[in-house]
Parts: structure tokens; sequence; C-alpha cells
């Protein structure tokens, strides 16, 4: 028998729909900041495509199928908004999967745990106003 979880698709699980992206990005982490790009955003979190680099630095044993123990990264990156052509976001996030979509490339999923300044009300003027849903 399936367990509950496994009942439901990934999109009956999230609690804010995703949107469609593609926002370059300033990945920063212990050991310095790397780029990226968002390629998707939702309320509570993102998905980031970046090459070994980043993925190297932010999960030193990437090949690991389950990530243990949360990282934490600040990402920086810039939206469009009903105000402003550009409008910088910075938040911290926690990385809660990682998959390798090719020998450089990487997926990498962050989980929102604090926006710097205005940050959480950017997101929620792009998301409404500009925003794709997946």
């Amino acid at each position: 028998m399936a367990s509950r979880v496994e009942q439901y698709s990934d999109s009956e699980r999230r609690r804010h729909p995703r949107y469609r992206t593609s926002f370059r990005a300033q990945i920063t982490t212990d050991a310095g900041t790397a780029d990226g790009t968002v390629t998707s955003l939702s309320l509570s979190g993102l998905q980031l495509h970046c090459g070994r680099q980043v993925a190297e630095e932010v999960l030193p044993n990437v090949q690991r199928a389950a990530l243990s123990s949360p990282i934490s990264v600040e990402v920086s990156f810039e939206v469009p908004t009903s105000s402003s052509s550009r409008e910088a976001i910075k938040v911290q996030c926690r990385i809660i999967n990682a998959r390798r979509e090719s020998r450089d490339k990487f997926w990498l999923g962050g989980e929102f745990v604090v926006f710097n300044q205005n940050g959480e009300d950017r997101l929620q003027d792009y998301l409404r106003n500009f925003g794709q849903r997946l």
C-alpha cells in the first residue's frame, strides 16, 4: 500500500503554486559567491540551476541522493514589480533537495527562511503582476 505522501503529486503537496522564471542569481555560501539561475519561484521557495562550482560549494557531496542536514545559502536576484523595472530580493534559503542534470549542471531546491528588507513584498508583487504559472 502506498504511503499517504506517495498518493499526491508534487503540485498537490505544495503550499503555493510555482511560477516559471529565468533570473540571474548570486548564491552566497560560507565558501564564497557564485552565479546561478532562478528557474522557478513560489511564495515559499525557489529552484536554482547552477554549475558544478556552486554545487560543490553548497553540497560538498553532491552525489548524495538526499540531504541529511539542512544547508543554508543566501540568494540574491532581481524581479520586475508594478512600481519598478528591477527590484532586488535577497533571501536566506535552506537547500532541501539537489539533483544532477549532467556532469556539470545541477538543480537545487531552496525553501525560504528569511527575506531581507522588503523582499517578500517584492516577490508577491512580481508573482501577482508578472508571474507565469507552471
